[in-house]
């Protein structure tokens, strides 16, 4: 049976070059004669070459069209296009968000567009001018200027609260700040005092909430620290994790310190078309409420930034592999602000169904009662490699080609290491070998909780837990070429 092309019950199927030159040849013969010269090097064998190679550009035109009207092969507008049916628009890139504190002399006023950033990366601006004041702290450290004497009072006022402890004979320096470190943990309000050598400190409790202080004559400020929020001067994902802000890039007086004492929310990369394919789908669930497919797909869809979500549920009468407890709800899900999380989430989660995760937001429900809702942010996996590349001596490796498999690699794992995905050391095949000149590459790999860097190196696969995310970057990437 002759092979059928254009649109088939089979779908749609291209006719090739060579399909296309052989009929092209055959007409010119059945015009011609026989005898007709049709070599690569004739006129007419030229010239049916190029027809062919016209016409062939034509099928895939055609093709293409054909494809634009699939969501699954669809790319560029006309996906764009396909998922706005359905109310979906492609995400762009979102800035990367730091919040941190600014540590100086007390009445330092920081401008807006104040520059930081991590050592030799990416600059981040302050988005709103602040002032280091009293009134505006997130962390402190208190010390006494002389040894306490009896009947001596030392008062630590915060939010207008007093913590407060009178001295006895004999007490020291560290009696007193234990006494007000324990007056002040006792308290109700989100921060936290601990002791450093004979000093007290108090910090938020999520590093970004200002609280205000006040001391009696018989304790000293001896560090200071008013909260600000920095975002990246570009869009892009940009991770961000506790401490990394450190870097004054601009100078101003009195500004001694910076750092991020909580980590900052990633910014995305523009979405890609399988990312758009997925929520597109997704959104296809958005009409229901309280089923799992419902709440993904409308976390996905109404809550801004939202780059991944997965529901899971826990049916059982017992705690599951998992460790959820039973009869209940665990939402993992990347992005989004958590207050705007927590409050859709509980608008779309099941009545009488707890929620299970380690973030944990309280919010007021529509009678004004005080609701706690819970979900799981994915924490990361910092991945590292260590590949040597062996130049082929039949292609030309680029004189910066150590860089370009360094940025290949990092460029595909921001595509393809999504939340839960496993680290497959034969994946790094591909960035690798897209750049030219490579024979072979050896290739090790770990994984690690922190920043510091590992003790060892695999050659297997690395499994990541459905609540964590492998997180890859140049410098974390030894790469050589012999």
């Amino acid at each position: 049976m002759a092979t059928q092309y254009g649109l088939t019950v089979n779908g749609w199927v291209p006719k090739p070059f060579a399909v296309i030159k052989s009929e092209l040849e055959a007409d010119a013969q059945a015009l011609f004669g026989s005898a007709v010269d049709l070599s690569e090097t004739s006129r007419m064998g030229n010239h049916v070459n190029n027809q062919a190679l016209k016409f062939t550009q034509l099928w895939e035109l055609a093709g293409a069209v054909h494809a634009s009207f699939n969501p699954d092969t669809a790319t560029g507008v006309s996906l764009a296009g396909i998922a706005g049916l359905v109310g979906i628009k492609p995400l762009g890139a979102t800035k990367t968000v730091i919040p941190a504190v600014l540590y100086g002399s007390s009445g330092t006023p920081i401008p807006v567009g104040h520059q930081a950033s991590f050592p030799n990366a990416t600059l981040f601006l302050l988005s709103a001018g602040i002032t280091i004041s009293a009134a505006n702290f997130a962390d402190i450290i208190i010390s006494l200027p002389s040894d306490p004497v009896a009947a001596q009072v030392f008062t630590v006022t915060i939010n207008s609260i007093p913590y407060t402890y009178t001295a006895v004979s004999l007490d020291t320096k560290l009696i007193v700040v234990t006494a007000l470190i324990t007056a002040i943990n006792a308290g109700s309000l989100a921060i936290t005092a601990s002791l450093i050598g004979s000093t007290l400190r108090v910090v938020s409790d999520d590093g970004t909430t200002a609280f205000s202080v006040a001391l009696t004559a018989t304790l000293q400020f001896d560090k200071i620290g008013s909260p600000g929020v920095y975002v990246a001067d570009v869009a892009g994902k940009v991770e961000a994790p506790i401490g990394s802000l450190t870097a004054i890039t601009q100078n101003v007086p009195g500004l001694t310190q910076i750092t991020n004492l909580t980590a900052g929310t990633a910014g995305r990369n523009v979405e890609t078309s399988n990312e758009l394919r997925v929520r597109r789908r997704g959104a296809l669930s958005t009409l229901g409420w309280s089923t799992d497919p419902a709440i993904q797909a409308r976390l996905l869809q109404e809550v801004a930034n939202v780059s991944y979500c997965k529901v899971y549920s826990n049916r059982t009468d017992s705690v599951d592999a998992d460790g959820r407890d039973a009869h209940s709800l665990e939402v993992v899900i990347q992005g989004g602000t958590d207050a705007d999380v927590a409050q859709r989430l509980w608008l779309l989660s099941p009545s009488g169904i707890a929620f299970y995760g380690a973030t944990s937001v309280l919010i007021t429900d529509s009678n004004g009662d005080p609701q706690t809702v819970k979900f799981s942010r994915p924490t990361p996996k910092y991945a590292w490699a260590q590949i040597v590349l062996t130049k082929s001596t039949e292609e030309a490796f680029p004189t910066n080609g150590v860089d370009l498999v360094k940025s290949a690699i990092v460029n595909w794992a921001n595509e393809n290491q999504k939340v839960s995905i496993d680290i497959l050391i034969d994946k790094l095949n591909i960035p690798i070998y897209s750049v030219p000149g490579i024979k072979s590459a050896t290739r090790a790999i770990a994984a690690t909780s922190s920043l510091t860097p590992p003790g060892s190196y695999v050659t297997v696969n690395i499994p990541i837990g459905i609540r964590e995310i492998a997180e890859l970057d140049v410098s974390r990437l030894d790469v050589t070429a012999v």
